[in-house]
């Protein structure tokens, strides 16, 4: 695709989700031509048909007709329970579907939002680049991986599929240990966890939305696979106390040992969600700033900002 965004038909699928709606909104507000892809139609404006996984070749080529560009943020996500099957269905046959009908109705562009969990399981310690080999082992990790190559396996002469993988996305709406750690933090209860050290890449629910518009209007993009991240890694300690100052309250964090935290942890049946919590992944977006976006520099003020906005009526004043 060119530069030109005026009325620029671009299909979306999760447009009624957390990633999907900023998205759609951003893209919108930028001149693109939005049309959600929602399983209800009905209910949304706009709106087309997503089909199942399993559906008649009719209705995906119905649902890619006359559109410039596909963004797929539709996902069975990890913070959901379901097994291997119905991941594959969703992140898988459901993407390779998408991609090979918008190949054939002269769809240009299709961006598939992928996570670093296709590159690495939560516990592992990795710093992510563009020369990190893929090496997921648990279910939502393969499937998402599977996606991606399902959707690059559509590529074409004239039809540029692309990857767009993200770290955890905070914003409005978000959920999953994001979500979970601003509950921690709206609590009063002084919270055990000051002496974590591990470091992790965040990106902001604004900037991924605007590297998803960098995708899309790259002329002659340099790769097939991004990684987008806000640019300073954090700690589990910050973004407690940046949630808490948002809050209106102090950070009350207590130093305990980690070892202490771990056998805890391990005693109570959760060993791997203590690794997930105190492993480091970073990521390295050079190649998504190469094509001319902007991180935001700072994840922090942005959690600070998130829970302000979502302060109790008690809170405010």
């Amino acid at each position: 695709m060119d530069k030109r965004r005026d009325a620029v038909p671009v299909g979306i699928t999760g447009a009624s989700g957390f990633l999907g709606g900023h998205v759609a909104r951003h893209l919108s507000s930028r001149g693109f031509a939005v049309h959600p892809l929602s399983r209800s139609p009905a209910q949304v404006a706009d709106a087309r048909l997503l089909p199942s996984p399993h559906a008649p070749e009719a209705d995906f080529h119905a649902a890619m007709r006359g559109l410039d560009a596909i963004v797929h943020c539709a996902a069975l996500n990890n913070d959901r329970s379901a097994d291997a099957q119905a991941l594959v269905a969703s992140n898988v046959d459901l993407t390779r579907r998408l991609a090979e009908a918008a190949m054939r109705e002269g769809v240009t562009r299709f961006v598939y939002i992928s996570s670093i969990r296709a590159v690495a399981d939560p516990g592992i310690d990795v710093a992510i680049d563009d020369e990190t080999v893929p090496a997921p082992s648990q279910p939502y990790g393969r499937s998402k991986r599977d996606g991606e190559l399902a959707a690059l396996a559509a590529a074409a002469p004239g039809f540029t599929p692309l990857v767009l993988r993200l770290p955890p996305v905070y914003g409005a709406g978000m959920r999953g240990n994001l979500g979970l750690l601003l509950r921690l933090a709206r609590t009063p209860a002084p919270l055990p966890l000051a002496g974590l050290s591990a470091r992790r890449s965040l990106v902001s629910s604004d900037a991924a939305a605007r590297a998803v518009e960098t995708l899309l209007v790259a002329a002659t993009p340099a790769r097939s696979i991004y990684l987008a991240s806000d640019a300073a890694p954090v700690s589990i300690p910050e973004i407690l106390s940046a949630f808490r100052r948002g809050l209106g309250r102090p950070p009350r964090l207590l130093a305990v040992p980690e070892a202490l935290l771990a056998t805890a942890a391990a005693l109570a049946g959760r060993r791997a969600d203590w690794a997930a919590l105190t492993a480091s992944q970073t990521c390295n977006p050079a190649s998504l700033v190469a094509e001319g976006w902007t991180p935001d520099p700072d994840s922090l003020t942005g959690l600070e900002r998130l829970a302000a906005a979502l302060r109790a009526p008690a809170h405010r004043g």
